[in-house]
């Protein structure tokens, strides 16, 4: 994605579209899965673009007061490490 936003606005074309609204998301969750955003200038410019859009502020709103953090390292394990490409 950092490559692609290089050369380009958004991730799916010259305009926002749906690759932009679904991708925004899971980049929000960012700390927990280890990424810094050091290493990737151009993704976290258009996390920023994308993020200060009034309609995406909103959206972040929705849920916010019914968000939990993760706890400790198991729930994040179980969350966004191996154990979710394990066999249930």
């Amino acid at each position: 994605m950092n490559k692609r936003l290089a050369g380009s606005r958004y991730l799916g074309g010259a305009g926002y579209s749906i690759a932009n609204i679904a991708v925004f998301p899971w980049l929000r969750s960012r700390k927990n899965q280890g990424i810094d955003w050091d290493d990737y200038p151009h993704l976290r410019g258009w996390f920023d673009e994308i993020g200060a859009r009034p309609a995406v502020r909103r959206g972040v709103e929705v849920l916010a007061n019914q968000r939990q953090p993760l706890v400790d390292d198991q729930a994040r394990e179980t969350a966004f490490g191996k154990a979710q490409y394990g066999q249930r």
